[in-house]
């Protein structure tokens, strides 16, 4: 430990009992706040259900590689590695003085995390629980299907070219009668609840003699993650993980003068995703899908999105990232030829198709 009163160094310290007071599964973001000159920034992934941030100490101070050495008991490791229960106290180095040691790979910063370890006295055994509930922040309001349309037109006329869609088009997205022909969905709401649920579970016990002192933890972490609809009978798309972290520090002391430490760690990681698209490519997704891309499900039952052919009624079909209609269809009462459309965001006029 770093006594301040006898150094001139630039150095901040936390305890892991003023950690503990939050719910992160990541150490790394429970440091927010905490200690000065740490700047976290959180990058949207979901990870081990919070992500893992972006840290820099004292601003970022290269354009090429801005990353922070970090140390556990004297070992270069990743701080996502560890959970809040293990951790004794963690202890940030600012300024030259402070880095001098650590050469050039130290220049953006260094962090010393130090584990818990074993006292001389009795096993003293600890279980705790903690039941967290997590909700999504900050969503962005996005455009119904209607106005992204007007929006598109006015782009259109800026640029002196026609519109892309017509007025009858235009109110036929915004009255929703026609659901398939001219969807209108908040994907938003479609594909994120209103809240996921995290549950931890720790054990720990330590204690010793004289010669030997012992510190062990067992933590299981189970996180089921925001999505909507991932309940697929035998098994589930749900971004989701069941993480077990296991840990055990002895401190032997072989002589008066000679002692062995002793740290094992480990971890065991089960993680769930809707298939093989990884969180940030979901959320790029759904920013940059318009409301008029394709519906949810099309009156038939097809999911939207995906290559199908129907055709039923003199009508074709075709479900695709963008959306093909090809049949006779009235709006508003006035009959409309017809015409193959495509709705998407790089949709750019109707082209006539027969059959």
């Amino acid at each position: 430990m770093l006594q301040f009163d006898e150094t001139t160094i630039s150095a901040s310290t936390v305890s892991g009992k003023e950690l503990m007071k939050r719910s992160n599964i990541n150490p790394a973001n429970a440091l927010y706040g905490k200690l000065n000159g740490l700047f976290i920034r959180q990058n949207g992934e979901y990870g081990d259900g919070e992500g893992y941030p972006s840290m820099n100490i004292r601003g970022i101070g290269s354009l090429n590689n801005n990353s922070i050495l970090v140390f556990v008991d004297g070992l270069e490791r990743d701080i996502n590695s560890l959970v809040l229960e293990e951790i004794e106290e963690i202890t940030i180095l600012k300024d030259a003085a402070a880095l001098a040691p650590y050469g050039i790979r130290g220049a953006n910063g260094v962090i010393l995390v130090k584990t818990k370890r074993g006292k001389k006295g009795k096993t003293d055994i600890h279980v705790s629980y903690q039941h967290s509930v997590t909700t999504p922040v900050r969503l962005p309001q996005m455009a119904d299907a209607a106005t992204y349309a007007e929006a598109v037109n006015e782009g259109l006329a800026n640029e002196g070219l026609a519109p892309r869609y017509t007025q009858q088009e235009i109110e036929a997205y915004r009255s929703g009668k026609y659901p398939t022909l001219f969807p209108n969905v908040d994907w938003f709401n479609e594909t994120l609840r209103d809240h996921g649920q995290r549950d931890q579970v720790n054990f720990t016990a330590s204690g010793g003699s004289n010669r030997i002192r012992y510190y062990s933890m067992i933590n299981f972490i189970s996180d089921r993650g925001l999505l909507k609809n991932t309940d697929q009978g035998s098994y589930s798309t749900q971004l989701a993980n069941s993480i077990l972290n296991v840990r055990t520090n002895l401190d032997i002391d072989i002589t008066s003068s000679t002692r062995v430490k002793v740290n094992l760690s480990g971890k065991l990681k089960e993680k769930y995703s809707p298939g093989s698209i990884s969180d940030g490519v979901l959320m790029e997704t759904l920013y940059a899908l318009p409301a008029n891309a394709y519906p949810v499900r099309s009156h038939n039952g097809i999911w939207g999105g995906i290559k199908h052919v129907s055709e039923e009624s003199g009508c074709r079909v075709i479900i695709d990232r963008i959306y093909h209609i090809s049949c006779p269809y009235i709006i508003g009462g006035s009959d409309i030829d017809t015409r193959s459309g495509s709705f998407g965001s790089r949709v750019v006029s109707r082209i006539p198709y027969w059959f």
